[in-house]
């Protein structure tokens, strides 16, 4: 397959809930590549865990297409390629975590060889090399997603699918588990978390689709999501009345803070002169960083913030697809 072939691709995705007044997600369209971090981005009940759900497979009825490297996301060649994260979780008693995991491979289709290989060096890969011998029941919910990571990672996955993994977590956790993913993306494999905390992924995501009311408002690059609206940049000095002086001078739009300004910026481009004349200039520059959540930034400029339609909630626990 050619290097522009997605990792995902989804075509019109429609799935309607049997009794439901209208349907969960309408419409839906979007791609990941590989190697993209990709946010899944929506208020709760935006159509997030039903597209989720869909595209593992678990709700098999739906209008659309879901295909995965140009395959049925259904098919077991599709299947091999995938691996997911669900949310919550669940680990059998007696177990310890070295041999859940090697059953969880030999299961799989590997090889009793290959699964204790494969249990040892992922376990050393993500940092729970010493508490092999632990139950994972009685681990961290940061350990316990790992556990649940290295359990996708059996089949060497093209792409890592995830509903709101970082529920429940404590910020070290968090960090710990997504510098994990980013080292993955890092190698080339393609990323899709559904998320709607945005402070969580805003480090991270490199492409992004926001849906709202189970409609797609926006996907791409985050570079086009953020376009050509407002830049502020945080800018501090050794000498703060020079570096005022020196914005007067170029006409810069800023305010002042305690100890440096923020200036306000209208394209990307004023963000590379700025540096350039700063660069030319004899301020000893402390600090230059985007001042914004970039990801707040570009859901307030497609969403309504705290959208949620109740009708379109997935149904609860028994409830009937079709």
């Amino acid at each position: 397959m050619g290097q522009n072939t997605p990792a995902l691709e989804v075509k019109k995705f429609t799935k309607k809930y049997k009794g439901a007044k209208k349907a969960a997600v309408s419409g839906a369209s979007f791609n990941v590549y590989p190697g993209e971090f990709h946010g899944f981005i929506g208020a709760n009940g935006s159509g997030k865990t039903t597209t989720i759900k869909s595209l593992i497979g678990a709700y098999a009825k739906f209008q659309g297409d879901i295909k995965i490297f140009g395959l049925d996301h259904l098919s077991e060649e599709a299947k091999s390629k995938v691996g997911y994260i669900p949310e919550a979780a669940k680990f059998p008693k007696g177990y310890s975590t070295y041999k859940y995991i090697v059953y969880m491979s030999y299961l799989s289709g590997l090889s009793m060889r290959e699964s204790k290989d494969f249990a040892n060096n992922v376990l050393k890969e993500i940092g729970l090399e010493k508490l092999k011998n632990r139950n994972p029941n009685t681990f961290s919910s940061g350990q316990k997603k790992k556990v649940l990571l290295a359990q996708a990672l059996v089949h060497n996955p093209e792409i890592i699918i995830m509903d709101e993994p970082a529920a429940n977590l404590d910020p070290k956790a968090r960090i710990d588990f997504f510098d994990t993913l980013k080292k993955l993306q890092e190698k080339g494999v393609a990323i899709l978390i559904s998320s709607h905390i945005l402070t969580e992924l805003d480090k991270y995501v490199n492409s992004l689709t926001i849906i709202d009311g189970g409609k797609v408002v926006f996907t791409g690059k985050l570079e086009e999501a953020i376009g050509d609206s407002d830049l502020e940049y945080m800018i501090q000095t050794t000498d703060n009345n020079a570096l005022i002086k020196f914005l007067k001078k170029h006409k810069f739009n800023y305010s002042k803070t305690t100890n440096g300004c923020i200036v306000k910026l209208n394209k990307k481009i004023e963000a590379k002169q700025l540096m350039s004349l700063l660069a030319s200039s004899r301020l000893v520059v402390n600090t230059f960083k985007n001042n914004q959540n970039t990801l707040e930034e570009v859901y307030k400029k497609y969403v309504s913030l705290g959208s949620v339609d109740d009708e379109v909630q997935e149904p609860s626990k028994g409830g009937k697809n079709v």
